[in-house]
């Protein structure tokens, strides 16, 4: 295990006694002797199982990260109050084990991660009060977690199939600002999101991007439970109800949400929230349908549209209803600008509404049952005289808002080409209208114009000849789509750009032969220059201050790469930076720059740079005279290039071997360890660890980043 930093990792399922004790059964018959920790680091690298466990169990290790994929092969507990797991993309099999807090107040992190084959537990779980952080998991298994005292926050992208049970059953549930959620449940009897807890929370931010596809309810809340959506959610149940909140609870839609929810089911309606409220509020929109011969949207207290607000609510059922009050009378506030559309009972599937209320239109009254015939409504009153006196029970669907046409014709906004390297969509629109993507019918991304009328989605990049929607809403109101099918274009990697100084004439660093290479200051060109034949490149330009950002991309055959950037710096301390490194047939070649700012380096026989090769024990081994270069600033000779020969290398002993650089100028004398940070791949090896491992005589040399500083591991 090795230093680094990290976040932790979690899943949860139904918490069961009698399995929680079967887990820690497994642990006691499968557990192994233990792995001797050489540092007591907090934060640890992992690369596998036996280091992975012995970290978990280490109450000093808060951050985990792994450096390559692992497979569980027994439960462990944790007992310390944070742990977190940094995946960096790879992927922990739980193969049906846990890891599980046993303290009450834990907090972790699980962050760029997958996760396959967790229990009906789940990989991390708590039965005690935890915080608990998804950022950038993917998940399948039995469960993806169980936290019933718990909180969970999800953030970035996460997506869980769940096979067996509930993908989250827990008290407390928060979808941070503009995260994507992907939920789907495969049970038939049990929900996707298990909340059935006394006063539980359920909050989406702003912008987040929820989908919940369950054969079952999507959400079930237990009483006095706080729903509260500031984004958008697509939830789609096979059976049952698509969201049922216990007694005493509150569904809010907020201003800019939107709520698009269908069940199935021939019974039950998509919404209830058992003597609780219902609150659309102004700027917030819901679709909501469904099948059964209850009513679609069911409440005990309280049902408001308000105005601004936009709706549209269909029971396909031969009978079905549209609002309801259970299990107390609800009371019911319709109120819309441009009027309602309405459908009967028996229409709904008709394109045209039988009846057309003018806006703008209020209407309120109490209503009780759920059903066509035990449907009651009191205390009517409407602005409409005919609404008024229409029994509510005759209709089957309603609109109102943005639903309802005004006349109004909100134009498309301007969307612009997307290839397949795109992360971003792009285009023009009306100041202040948000802005929807789809493919194939489903949402990928939601952004809102600003005031100089620019709008930018950011995406995953599509494949090519994908078919991309977008839309922009004004006021409630969508216009029609405008689309883009999406084109093939070669990718063109950034180019290396090497560190600037405030003293710098020159901008330099590596690149692909023959393109074009642009610098830019706050996107205005600073210069321009072409990449030579050995992939380097250089652009004249006069040294900036210190703090400025300069940005550095490459274009090839009018592809242009993504920006790369450096902060100029004041160079008043000696530095040294890896470039690159290659064999040839003499040996192994190290390029780099050692430079400070105090310093006279443009007499090139003045200046002097070697390079030190050193044992574990603290003998030099090797000492390499360096040719002085001036390939990062022209006439200062702060570059060199060192040739470690094969003479030299194949009369090692097997061990590993420091490299460090000296700079001698004048009286100035100064030896560093090599830095091999901060580099960049490319065609050539830019990552030190990336030069190949080769064979000289008798010995394989191979190349090691250990914290930052370069070594060559000879066997």
């Amino acid at each position: 295990m090795k230093k680094s930093s990290i976040v932790l990792s979690l899943s949860g399922v139904l918490f069961s006694v009698a399995l929680l004790g079967q887990a820690q059964s497994v642990k006691a018959e499968t557990s192994q002797p233990a792995i001797e920790v050489k540092q007591v680091e907090n934060n640890v690298d992992v690369s596998t199982w036996e280091e992975f466990k012995e970290a978990i169990n280490n109450d000093t290790v808060t951050d985990i990260s792994l450096s390559s994929d692992i497979t569980m092969a027994t439960t462990e507990s944790i007992t310390n109050l944070s742990k977190n797991i940094h995946g960096n993309g790879h992927t922990i099999d739980a193969d049906l084990h846990q890891l599980y807090f046993t303290k009450a107040d834990a907090v972790g992190l699980m962050e760029n991660v997958k996760i396959i084959n967790t229990d009906i537990y789940g990989l991390l779980w708590s039965s005690h009060t935890a915080n608990i952080t998804y950022k950038n998991v993917e998940h399948t298994g039995r469960q993806m977690i169980y936290l019933p005292e718990g909180k969970l926050t999800l953030d970035g992208k996460v997506s869980s199939v769940s096979t067996t049970e509930e993908v989250y059953q827990g008290k407390e549930l928060e979808v941070k600002p503009g995260a994507v959620i992907n939920f789907e449940n495969e049970s038939t009897t049990i929900p996707a999101v298990h909340m059935i807890y006394s006063k539980g929370i359920l909050s989406v931010g702003k912008d987040a991007q929820v989908t919940i596809k369950s054969n079952t309810t999507s959400v079930l809340g237990g009483t006095n439970f706080s729903f509260v959506n500031e984004g958008n959610i697509v939830a789609t149940s096979a059976d049952d109800r698509g969201i049922n909140l216990g007694a005493s609870s509150t569904l809010e839609l907020k201003e800019g949400s939107h709520l698009k929810i269908h069940t199935d089911d021939t019974v039950y309606e998509s919404i209830l929230v058992t003597s609780g409220n219902f609150f659309v509020r102004k700027g917030a929109t819901v679709e909501a349908d469904s099948n059964g011969n209850h009513s679609t949207i069911i409440a005990g207290k309280e049902i408001v549209f308000e105005n601004g607000s936009n709706y549209s609510i269909t029971n396909h059922h031969a009978e079905g209803p549209i609002l309801g009050g259970y299990a107390t009378t609800a009371h019911v506030t319709l109120d819309s600008p441009t009027g309602y559309n309405l459908w009967w009972i028996d229409s709904v599937e008709e394109a045209t509404p039988e009846e057309v209320i003018a806006g703008p239109v209020k209407s309120s009254f109490n209503i009780s049952g759920y059903t066509h015939t035990g449907i009651k409504t009191t205390d009517f009153s409407s602005t409409d005289s005919h609404f008024e006196t229409t029994p509510f029970t005759n209709y089957g669907k309603i609109q109102g808002g943005s639903f309802v046409d005004d006349g109004i014709v909100i134009e498309k906004p301007v969307f612009n080409a997307v290839t397949d390297q795109d992360k971003e969509l792009t285009g023009t629109g009306t100041p202040g209208a948000t802005v929807n993507a789809y493919v194939n019918g489903d949402l990928i991304g939601t952004g809102t114009v600003d005031s100089e009328g620019n709008w930018t989605i950011t995406i995953d990049p599509q494949a090519e000849g994908t078919k991309v929607d977008v839309n922009q809403v004004v006021d409630g109101k969508e216009s029609e789509m405008v689309s883009q099918v999406v084109t093939h274009e070669e990718k063109v990697d950034a180019p290396v750009f090497n560190v600037v100084n405030d003293k710098d004439k020159q901008l330099t660093g590596l690149g692909v032969p023959g393109a074009t290479i642009n610098a830019y200051v706050d996107g205005v060109l600073l210069g321009m220059g072409t990449v030579e034949a050995d992939g380097r490149w250089t652009i004249t330009i006069e040294p900036q201050t210190e703090g400025t950002k300069i940005d550095v991309n490459q274009v090839i055959d009018g592809n242009e790469s993504e920006f790369v950037s450096q902060i100029v710096s004041h160079l008043d301390q000696t530095v040294n930076f890896f470039k690159t490194g290659y064999w040839q047939s003499y040996g192994l070649i190290l390029e780099g720059s050692m430079d400070n700012g105090n310093l006279d380096l443009t007499n090139q026989d003045a200046v002097k740079k070697t390079l030190h090769l050193t044992a574990a024990d603290g003998t030099e081994v090797g000492t390499i005279a360096c040719a002085n270069q001036d390939w990062y600033n022209h006439g200062v000779f702060n570059g060199y290039q060192g040739i470690i020969d094969n003479t030299l290398l194949g009369g090692l002993e097997p061990g590993e071997y420091k490299l460090s650089v000296t700079l001698q100028v004048g009286d100035f004398d100064e030896t560093q360890d090599l830095n091999v940070t901060g580099s960049v791949r490319d065609d050539y090896q830019h990552v030190f660890t990336d030069i190949e491992e080769t064979t000289v005589g008798s010995h394989t040399i191979s190349t090691l980043d250990k914290d930052g500083i370069g070594y060559l591991v000879v066997k």
